[in-house]
């Protein structure tokens, strides 16, 4: 061919294929009018036959009422074997046919008699048309003579016949005519008989057809047909010459019934549904047919006598992944069964093809292939076309040099999509319709009714849920998820995604340890639709912006990095089960408003609370629409009320008098920030505070004043109350001393229990306060010079779910606590020991007493140095006996019964003794014997308790570095254990270790953890010669991982291992894939480009111990994929198993072919044997095989291919 061929294979619905439908594809329900094709009855062998239904589309149906006139239908006819209606004295019959009022008609019988004698095959019936009513009757149609042969023939309008006759009439033939208003032109068997002139005939009022008879009564000049027709076609048109060769090329094909002009060459084994299109001359042209098959072509322009046909072999209209091209996914792609073969006549010119697959589609509308072969083998050599999707159609331009005459067609699909067809495991092959385990070269559906559950790592192209997917493990999505269906997870369940998530359904709710990451890489990620999210990370570079739909973060949202285009749709939730942080943004960004939430539980009591927004923009209006009632200044919901309800802290205004720096809003809409933290009055009820604006990131920096010039030691003035700037718990002891400008390293925050102010200084703290500072909290910071800066990064961000502080529990210092039976209010003080500490006031270890500011009702509890600096925390010198001197205030409204509990660690009390004494009634306990006292407040003195600590020697207890290491350590220090004898028990009472003291300090080395006894003969102050400690370890680091699979395939699929970290007590992990890879990811995802056997490694450390480690390994096989298929599932028909140096095939269906292919890891075959007609049963099959090593057997039965992985040993 010399011209280009444009062909267009364009997947339509039936309605588009309303041209061109009839046989041979010429002509429609228009312009054909009856079509009678015996291939088309339905009923049995043998039976005869009520009607014969007209497929034309017009439902001219022939019928017969009365039995003894019925034909039978044949199911193997002497017409090319195919199906054919026998004619024996009986006839059928149309109804009126108003379309073939008309003088242009042509027709084609398919028929086989050898009878001589005067029979009519069919006879047309009018009432007007010529010279009288019984010439009308039989106007038109076919009958034998016994002298002449077959008559083809019209009645001109004077009542003559006019006939065309073909001598020849036994065997099987196709007669045909076509009346052109005046003249008929007959052919049998495409053969021209003869044309002659009919004359000027006008038919009207179409009676019937009578189909096998020459009447519909026998008794009335019946001349019935004895013999078979196949099929019977009228058309209301005179066709042009092109289209009478197609429709006879058609029968030609069908009933192997030889023509002349025979434009198909290739019907022996394509000779089903014989199709074309074809021009003789500018009038004789048909440039577009379909026929009852579902290939469409139009030609665009076509020489003289150019001809294109096509046929198929009768395949089934199934998809197979049996021969497809090498190019195409081994697990997904496909091609149709059938196969189509073409004959050209000529050049073709330009085609447009269509192809109907409503009801056989088998891949993603975008995917099908346009497949041409010279050999009928698509695996090598075959030009696969692509085309252009546009709803239903496709459409595949093929250039001239691409089709040539006897090519072989099919159509295929590269469709990397699967579809669930049942509910079950994702790494069930069953569940899937390509019988596999979907990939990451996948694009996975799962259907409406089905439940998928993901309980080992997957990972797939684009994931669509209809039905429900229910994680509990790790699934990596490359592309899109859509959810039109349900999500549901376990906790822990991870997502990974590198598209967009849209999300169309209700049920997406990802909580309780959930986590979904956008991870793409190549284009911005979107978020669209109402979601639920546990942990939201985002780490995509090119950024992921919410476009739609309320994001609910319940535990972390993460920002990697690229930017977060928010929308203003993110929401960080908070209720009593927690709230969410906006974690250490990295290289990320925020852009857009966010609401963050903070849950109050204030039932228990009302009162004040000191709280922040950690967004710009907020304001105290967004509070009272919360809930908070105000009073006492303009826009409250109480303006005039006298009572202020809310207030901020300047610190110039002190101005020597802590009480003094007070400050009262002027209005409802003033700001609300970090910089200036809020004390609020709440009710008691549980309030969740809503606000939303632009979140704070970044480094942070509040600038304090201390107005007075009294430095570390000045009570009065230098109090800042400043808030935590993040939507995130902070951690005080990350700021660098370079962070805290002038200020102590401390923190005071309001323990609403109490009622009074917890301390942190870094390594001590009362009342609960610690290093941890919640999100939203208001705190105070000391200024200790007359301007300072307290500066945050995100850095100092962790997650950490800290509660407001109001409750504590005890830490390792001596902890004293008042409380009295008056109300519930108390106050605490620790006494720590150091090796530096003095009697005098020592700058950031002791710290200053905040006091409260309910002072009628909340006790105060205090340490006093240097006769008048009141501290929370009072350091003192370890190696010295020492006298602490405190007072215990009741609340001014709250006198009455008092207790004093002393809360001291085990080793506080090892070798030493700890006196308190009541300086207003002269007593003293010894606080070994009783951790509290009682006293009555009224007219007590100022200060009212003195507590003497007396120091013999030190116990101290070194742990083990690791988890049951022998390294612990107990060490003994003091002046006077010089000559004294120690022994060590361990927990049984068996002696480990003695030592005399030579010196002021003893060790007992390489202990286990465990709890020891120390005795000894000392003679000392406070009689305690018996010591019970522990040493202690680190909790267990167990490393520990699993694979999706330990087998993975490199070809056309990505060689992709996913992997899940399993470890305990870990912080860190380090993963070598051995491949020169490494990873130091939680959970990571990797990809081999070479084949072999490799150690993949997981060491994992606990950061605070950074000695103790742990490793764990497994091995991963990625073996080559071109010639060996991924592992197939056992099925209920066929299991395989090896043993014994045996393959053992049992199945339950015959086996009519077997080909075992044996390859080791690198792909390469080292066996091959071909079976066949093995039946069913037990098969062994010897393998000579003797090396030790794993092998991979692909057992192909009846063209379905299984595959085991087995370990040949010796």
């Amino acid at each position: 061919m010399n011209k280009n061929l444009l062909i267009a294979f364009v997947f339509l619905t039936l309605k588009c294929f309303s041209q061109n439908t009839g046989p041979g594809g010429v002509g429609n329900a228009t312009d054909l009018s009856v079509w009678l094709n015996a291939s088309s009855i339905s009923v049995s062998n043998g039976s005869n036959i009520n009607s014969w239904g007209d497929i034309s589309g017009n439902n001219n149906n022939f019928t017969q009422s009365s039995a003894p006139l019925k034909p039978i239908f044949t199911e193997t006819s002497s017409i090319g074997g195919k199906p054919a209606v026998q004619f024996y004295s009986d006839h059928l019959v149309s109804s009126s046919i108003s379309s073939l009022n008309t003088s242009n008609q042509s027709w084609f019988l398919v028929h086989n008699f050898s009878n001589p004698s005067v029979q009519v095959l069919f006879r047309s019936s009018y009432t007007s048309g010529s010279s009288s009513s019984l010439a009308s009757s039989q106007l038109l149609g076919i009958y034998s003579s016994n002298t002449d042969g077959i008559k083809q023939y019209v009645r001109a309008s004077n009542g003559n016949i006019k006939a065309n006759t073909q001598t020849t009439i036994s065997g099987s033939h196709i007669s045909s005519s076509v009346w052109s208003s005046t003249t008929l032109s007959s052919f049998t068997d495409n053969t021209l008989v003869s044309n002659i002139s009919t004359g000027s005939v006008s038919p009207s009022g179409h009676n019937l057809i009578c189909l096998g008879a020459n009447s519909t009564t026998p008794s009335d000049n019946f001349l019935p047909y004895i013999g078979q027709i196949a099929e019977f076609i009228l058309f209301n048109t005179d066709l042009n010459n092109a289209q009478r060769i197609i429709v006879n090329n058609y029968l030609s094909s069908k009933y192997s019934i030889s023509i002349g002009d025979d434009k198909y060459s290739f019907d022996t084994n394509h000779g089903y549904e014989v199709t074309g299109v074809g021009r003789e001359d500018i009038s004789n042209q048909h440039l577009n047919s379909r026929g009852s098959g579902i290939i469409q072509a139009q030609a665009n322009s076509l020489d003289n006598s150019d001809y294109f046909f096509w046929g198929h072999d009768n395949g089934n209209l199934t998809s197979t992944s049996s021969g497809i091209p090498s190019t195409f996914p081994s697990t997904t792609g496909k091609i149709l069964e059938r196969q189509w073969r073409v004959n050209e006549t000529g050049e073709s010119g330009d085609l447009t093809i269509t192809v109907d697959l409503t009801g056989i589609g088998f891949g993603a509308e975008s995917d099908y292939k346009l497949l041409i072969d010279s050999d009928g083998d698509f695996t090598s050599g075959a030009t696969v076309i692509d085309g252009s999707y546009n709803s239903n159609l496709v459409t595949f331009t093929v250039l001239s040099s691409e089709f040539s005459n006897g090519d072989y067609f099919t159509i295929g699909n590269t469709s990397i999509e699967i579809k669930s067809i049942s509910s079950g495991n994702w790494t069930t092959s069953s569940v899937w319709d390509c019988s596999c385990e979907p990939t990451l070269a996948n694009d996975v559906t799962i259907e409406s009714g089905h439940n998928i559950s993901v309980s080992s790592s997957a990972a797939v192209n684009n994931l669509t849920v209809t039905g429900t997917l229910s994680l509990a493990n790790l699934i990596d999505v490359e592309g899109n998820i859509t959810n039109n269906g349900t999500i549901t997870n376990s906790s822990g369940a991870r997502i990974f995604v590198g598209g967009n998530w849209n999300n169309n359904s209700s049920s997406s709710n990802f909580t309780a340890g959930d986590s979904v990451t956008f991870d793409g890489t190549a284009n911005p990620s979107t978020i669209t639709g109402n979601t639920d999210w546990g942990i939201l990370t985002l780490n995509n570079t090119n950024g992921v912006t919410i476009s739609s739909g309320n994001q609910n973060v319940f535990e972390k949202l993460n920002i990697k990095n690229g930017a977060l285009t928010t929308g203003g749709l993110i929401i960080l939730k908070s209720n009593q089960n927690g709230t969410a942080q906006m974690d250490n943004i990295e290289t990320g960004s925020v852009s857009g408003n966010i609401t963050i939430e903070r849950y109050l539980d204030l039932t228990a009591r009302d009162g004040w609370r000191e709280v922040t927004s950690p967004l710009q923009g907020s304001t105290l209006q967004d509070w009272q629409q919360d809930g908070v009632i105000f009073s006492g200044f303009t826009g409250s919901d109480y303006p005039i009320y006298s009572f202020i309800s809310a207030y901020t802290y300047n610190e110039p205004s002190a101005n020597g008098v802590a009480a003094d720096g007070w400050t009262s809003p002027t209005n409802i809409t003033n700001p609300v920030s970090a910089t200036n933290g809020h004390r609020v009055y709440f009710d008691s009820l549980a309030y969740t505070l809503t606000t939303s604006g632009t979140p704070n990131t970044g480094t942070q920096t509040i600038n304090v004043t201390q107005n007075g010039g009294g430095g570390n030691t000045d009570q009065q003035n230098g109090w800042n109350l400043i808030g935590n700037p993040y939507p995130c718990t902070i951690d005080w002891s990350k700021l660098s001393s370079g962070d805290r400008n002038n200020i102590e390293n401390s923190i005071w925050i309001f323990n609403q229990t109490s009622g009074n102010y917890g301390v942190w200084n870094g390594s001590s703290g009362t009342l609960g306060v610690d290093n941890k500072i919640a999100s939203s909290q208001a705190f105070w910071v000391h200024a200790t010079g007359n301007t300072g800066s307290v500066t945050f990064n995100e850095e100092d961000k962790i997650i950490d779910d800290k509660a407001f502080i109001k409750s504590f529990q005890m830490t390792k210092e001596i902890k004293i606590r008042l409380s009295g039976n008056i109300n519930s209010y108390y106050d605490e003080v620790a006494i720590k020991r150091l090796d530096s500490a003095t009697s005098s006031f020592d700058y950031k270890y002791d710290l200053l007493k905040l006091f409260t500011d309910i002072p009628d009702y909340a006790p105060s509890l205090y340490s006093i140095i240097d006769d008048s600096l009141f501290v929370s925390v009072n350091c003192i010198n370890k190696n010295n006996n020492t006298e602490v001197v405190f007072n215990a205030e009741p609340g001014d409204s709250a006198q009455g019964n008092y207790n004093l509990d002393f809360i001291i660690p085990e080793l506080f009390m090892q070798g030493g003794c700890l006196f308190l004494t009541d300086l207003q009634l002269d007593s003293i306990i010894d606080l070994r014997q009783n951790n509290s006292y009682s006293f009555t407040t009224n007219d007590s003195i100022n200060p009212r308790f003195k507590l003497n600590i007396f120091r013999d020697y030190d116990v101290n207890v070194v742990g083990s570095s690791c988890y049951s290491s022998n390294d612990g350590q107990v060490n003994i220090s003091g002046d006077s254990i010089i000559g004294s004898t120690f022994d060590l028990f361990d927990s049984i009472g068996t002696l480990i270790n003695s030592q005399i003291a030579n010196s002021s300090i003893i060790y007992f080395n390489g202990l286990f953890p465990n709890n020891y006894t120390i005795s000894s003969d000392l003679n000392n102050t406070c009689n305690n010669n018996i010591s019970n400690v522990e040493v202690q370890s680190p909790n267990p680091i167990i490393s520990n991982f699993s694979m999706n699979k330990d087998t993975i395939y490199l070809g056309f699929q990505p060689a992709q291992l996913q992997l899940t970290n399993l470890s305990l007590g870990y912080t860190n992990s380090d993963w070598n894939f051995g491949d020169n890879y490494y990873s130091n990811e939680t959970h990571p995802v990797h990809f081999y480009s070479d084949t072999g056997l490799f150690d993949v490694a997981l060491s994992v450390v606990d950061s605070n111990f950074i000695n103790c480690t742990s490793i764990f390994e497994k091995a991963v096989l990625v073996v080559d994929s071109s010639s060996i298929t991924a592992l197939e599932e056992k099925n209920d028909e066929i299991n395989i198993n090896f043993s014994n140096s045996n393959l053992n095939i049992n199945s339950l269906k015959n086996i009519n072919s077997l080909t075992i292919n044996i390859y080791n890891t690198l792909g390469q075959i080292i066996y091959n044997n071909n079976l066949s007609d093995l039946g069913l049963g037990n098969h062994i099959i010897h393998l000579p095989i003797k090396a030790e090593k794993l092998y991979f057997a692909n057992v192909i039965i009846n063209e379905k291919i299984y595959t085991i992985k087995f370990y040949m040993s010796d």
